[in-house]
């Protein structure tokens, strides 16, 4: 069998990436996956080995890294957030990133109690609270009956239907492009039937440094991106450092923001 051609290869991988509506990698990325290691010199992987090794890396890879994409790759207008501007649409496609993601159908202190529920190994079915019991566990704890029955379960029987992550909205997004520019971003309540209903939502449905491609003419409204199925990409992703920062903090950031609340009489 004939050593494929690098050349060739490059060509291919590019074309791939493009047709899955990937953001293309810059020169300086591509090489660092098209040159063989050196233990297999005289040999390249398999188109779709490599393109599956370049997708997960562009997932998982923030979009400010340095020589991280393509010099084309085109970046949030400076006046996009203006929210003296009525209405805009986006004259290019511009890959983003999440960096923060809030439900604005829930009240803060809603949120507060699931986690904390979560926590505590709590799941609601209905109208009962069921407390999800360890594996490992001889004993079972109690459960409290809100009017219909209440059972304790392992994991692996309990389906979590009160999780935050459930939520079908409406959602607001903080969003990052590759220049470190941000807008914030927000969706209508999702329905059963649209594109976005099983891709965005609070993590681990979506995670934060989650890839998203807003395409030409994507509606810009008040300087808010408004994210819609026909229009907007969700590539999927998730950028490790970000994602874990935002998960340890997130129950303090929900308590500070009630503090402040209260402070002002809310």
């Amino acid at each position: 069998m004939s050593t494929p051609n690098p050349s060739t290869l490059h060509k291919q991988l590019l074309h791939s990436l493009s047709t899955s509506h990937l953001p293309l990698p810059s020169p300086t990325f591509l090489t660092a996956i098209l040159t063989p290691s050196t233990t297999h010199l005289s040999s390249l992987p398999s188109l779709p080995s490599l393109l599956a090794t370049t997708r997960h890396r562009l997932l998982s890879t923030s979009l400010t890294t340095p020589n991280f994409l393509s010099p084309e790759t085109h970046s949030l207008p400076p006046s996009l957030s203006n929210s003296l501007i009525k209405e805009t649409l986006l004259d290019h496609d511009i890959p983003v990133q999440v960096l923060d993601i809030e439900d604005i159908s829930r009240s803060k202190s809603d949120l507060l109690l699931d986690l904390e529920a979560e926590r505590l190994g709590e799941r609601t079915q209905g109208r009962s609270i069921i407390r999800v019991a360890d594996e490992s566990s001889s004993s079972f704890s109690s459960t409290l009956d809100l009017g219909s029955s209440a059972s304790t379960q392992h994991p692996n029987q309990t389906q979590n239907k009160s999780s935050p992550s459930n939520s079908s909205g409406p959602f607001k997004l903080h969003l990052q492009d590759l220049t470190g520019a941000t807008i914030y971003a927000f969706t209508s309540s999702l329905s059963a039937s649209s594109p976005l209903q099983e891709k965005i939502g609070l993590p681990p449905k979506m995670n934060i440094g989650c890839k998203i491609l807003l395409q030409r003419g994507t509606r810009v409204h008040r300087g808010m991106v408004r994210l819609e199925g026909y229009t907007c990409i969700v590539l999927g992703g998730r950028v490790e450092g970000l994602d874990r920062a935002w998960k340890e903090g997130w129950e303090g950031r929900l308590r500070e923001s009630i503090e402040k609340g209260r402070g002002r009489g809310e």
